[in-house]
């Protein structure tokens, strides 16, 4: 059974660039609102991001991890317990998104950088395995690590293969999904590839560029896939929902699956 995640992207966080001043009574059920419309929709896997603030830290402040906890308990009350929940705190927070993770339910965390370091748009940006699973000892937490690898928006910093980034991941990290997403669909497909031929019992999904029209041909190569700007209004990640645009993709995906 290939697996279907979704991406619920937050408005803007107060203390951030796009932040317009809304309450966070407002933020809250806007999350709620497009959470229960997703699951009417047929999705049954949710995943939380804070997709709308800039600038995307490595270590987010306080008031980001108490607002996001508030919205996502919301999200969590909100959604039927057949329904799976994900944490991710941009740019790259593992250890502010397993802490949320935890106080509210959700069902795992997805970090964009684990293992390494890589070289994005802010310069140098650092995996967060360590602390991680440091806080996940603390915790006795039970919840899923899901991560990035080579992902797009960043080269990594030192001549690291693929394979040698997800062995890392898998047995120093203890991941338990692997997510790639190259930068453009043929070189996802390629990457995926090699992964699922080095990592055969590890859960491969692709991390963007999903479709319905090209959901075939994906789901012939990886374990599942997670969608985020395709179900958004004009295909803008930080657009509104497009009740159109997501009926289309849930019923190409209930078509294959």
């Amino acid at each position: 059974m290939k697996h279907l995640c979704a991406v619920l992207g937050l408005m803007p966080l107060p203390a951030t660039l796009r932040y317009d001043g809304s309450p966070l009574s407002r933020i809250r059920a806007q999350a709620v609102c497009d959470a229960k419309a997703m699951y009417s929709a047929g999705i049954r896997d949710i995943m939380v991001q804070n997709i709308g603030d800039l600038p995307m830290l490595q270590n987010v402040s306080v008031d980001t991890v108490a607002s996001m906890t508030m919205i996502c308990t919301a999200v969590r009350d909100a959604l039927p317990a057949d329904c799976k929940m994900g944490i991710s705190v941009l740019m790259n927070d593992g250890a502010a998104a397993l802490a949320i993770a935890e106080a509210v339910g959700a069902d795992y965390i997805r970090t964009k950088i684990y293992v390494g370091a890589m070289i994005g748009a802010s310069g140098i940006e650092y995996g967060c395995m360590d602390s991680v699973l440091a806080l996940k000892l603390k915790l006795n937490s039970k919840v899923k690590i899901w991560t990035d690898v080579h992902d797009r928006t960043g080269t990594p910093l030192a001549n690291v293969t693929l394979h040698d980034a997800c062995e890392q991941a898998i047995y120093k990290g203890l991941c338990d999904v692997l997510i790639i997403t190259g930068k453009n669909p043929d070189e996802s497909l390629f990457m995926i590839d090699q992964v699922k031929a080095d990592f055969p019992n590890v859960p491969v999904y692709l991390g963007g560029g999903a479709k319905p029209d090209n959901l075939a041909l994906n789901l012939r190569h990886c374990d599942g896939v997670i969608v985020g700007s395709y179900l958004k209004t004009d295909g803008v990640i930080d657009h509104p929902l497009d009740p159109q645009r997501m009926s289309a993709f849930v019923g190409a995906w209930n078509e294959l699956n």
